[in-house]
């Protein structure tokens, strides 16, 4: 997969993103009319934005909840935004397992 000495390019190896948000389309709306849209077309990044909301146990989705000290505003619950978390680790964990085996068949 190397050219020659390492010169800073790895070629063959796309670079993955991961957003965590209660946003996904604004993500994927924002990267089509940026750099990074250019980047994606040309297989060099890719990006996958992860909506919070999909992980919450309430049957409304609901994400967000009251401060405990009172008080105007609202604040994130910590258990979506855990779930998600340790969902993406072992999504992550996967793809270094997948990659480590390739490597090794290269050689």
């Amino acid at each position: 997969m190397y050219e020659g000495t390492f010169t800073g390019r790895i070629v063959g190896f796309m670079m993955n993103y991961y957003v965590l948000t209660l946003f996904p389309d604004m993500i994927y709306n924002g990267c089509d009319t940026s750099i990074l849209g250019r980047a994606i077309e040309k297989k060099l990044i890719s990006l996958e934005a992860i909506d919070i909301r999909s992980y919450s146990q309430n049957k409304h989705l609901k994400v967000d909840d009251y401060p405990y000290g009172g008080g105007a505003g609202m604040v994130m619950q910590a258990q979506p935004i855990y779930d998600a978390c340790m969902d993406l680790q072992k999504k992550i964990k996967y793809i270094c397992i997948k990659l480590k085996y390739m490597m090794n068949n290269l050689k």
